[in-house]
């Protein structure tokens, strides 16, 4: 008999223990569970906390209000949780997560959280920053664009590159960057060109000098200018083998030394490329200055160093 009531009671108790814990839930707030410290979390038996949902005409569980098993993925970590929250909207609040800047992949068909349902969130943030470029300037050529040969080149506008800026927007997929664009570009500077004025130059004789070849008048010349007996040798004879003395050496080139007249003109702009005596005094200057005969007039100075042997300020 005494056997009986202390079982009597013990029934009693479970029972009173089952219903307490039936009615808590029934009337309780919604809530999740961190569960990840929890090795054995998925071979819970989730129907055991959700008997009182079954449908009693098909006895299925309806999984809306019960208790679920997920898994989250959220900033590199992979986690699961005992939740009886319903949407994924309600979770990611009760994670305090700010919605504005995610994006939810999940397993759900719809918005609902079910049983084992599979919810991936991405950080996706947004950074506009902006780049300065350049834009070249194009050249523009006025005047006699059909000169050729004897030409003059002038600028009367120098050219200045514009700038544009940028504005790229670059996404972020947590912290990866995973595109790039365009978003607007706008002129903050307009390029201004490059003006070069183009004039054919009517070259003629300089009185008072040789028409033709004389090689003693320039020679003779060369020896009353300043310079060292090893110039004049060389100033003789590259002017010889060059032009055979011809101040007005009409051809491609031009003159004692055989100036292209592009090439002179840009440098010397009023000098008379037939000045036979400028030729000289340009000529010195270039070499004084650093300008290597050996390159200028190539076929004559290897000529030169076979019969004189190498310019000593070359060889130095």
């Amino acid at each position: 008999m005494r056997k009986a009531r202390r079982l009597f009671f013990f029934i009693l108790a479970v029972f009173s223990i089952i219903s307490f814990f039936v009615q808590l839930k029934k009337y309780s707030p919604k809530y999740s569970i961190y569960a990840n410290s929890q090795e054995d979390t998925q071979s819970l038996q989730i129907d055991t906390f959700n008997h009182y949902t079954r449908n009693k005409t098909d006895n299925t569980i309806n999984e809306i209000n019960s208790i679920k098993l997920i898994y989250v993925s959220y900033q590199g970590e992979n986690n699961r949780y005992l939740t009886t929250l319903d949407t994924q909207e309600e979770f990611i609040s009760f994670l305090g997560i700010d919605k504005n800047n995610i994006t939810i992949h999940s397993t759900s068909p719809d918005n609902n959280i079910y049983n084992y349902t599979h919810i991936t969130i991405d950080i996706m943030d947004t950074v506009y920053t902006t780049n300065t470029l350049p834009i070249a300037y194009s050249t523009i050529y006025t005047g006699d664009t059909g000169c050729r040969t004897s030409c003059k080149q002038e600028t009367t506008q120098y050219g200045i590159n514009g700038e544009l800026v940028q504005t790229i927007k670059s996404v972020y997929k947590n912290n990866e960057l995973i595109s790039e664009e365009i978003e607007k570009e706008e002129i903050i500077r307009e390029p201004q060109n490059e003006i070069i004025n183009i004039e054919e130059i009517i070259i003629t004789p300089v009185e008072g000098q040789p028409n033709g070849h004389d090689c003693n008048y320039w020679y003779s010349y060369v020896d009353s200018v300043s310079a060292t007996e090893e110039e004049k040798q060389w100033l003789k004879f590259t002017m010889k083998l060059e032009s055979g003395c011809n101040a007005i050496s009409n051809g491609t080139y031009k003159g004692l030394f055989q100036y292209s007249p592009q090439t002179w003109y840009n440098s010397y702009p009023n000098d008379n490329i037939y000045d036979g005596k400028l030729q000289v005094t340009r000529t010195l200057q270039k070499i004084r200055s650093g300008a290597n005969p050996a390159k200028m007039w190539p076929a004559v100075y290897k000529k030169y160093v076979a019969q004189y042997g190498e310019l000593s300020w070359l060889s130095n």
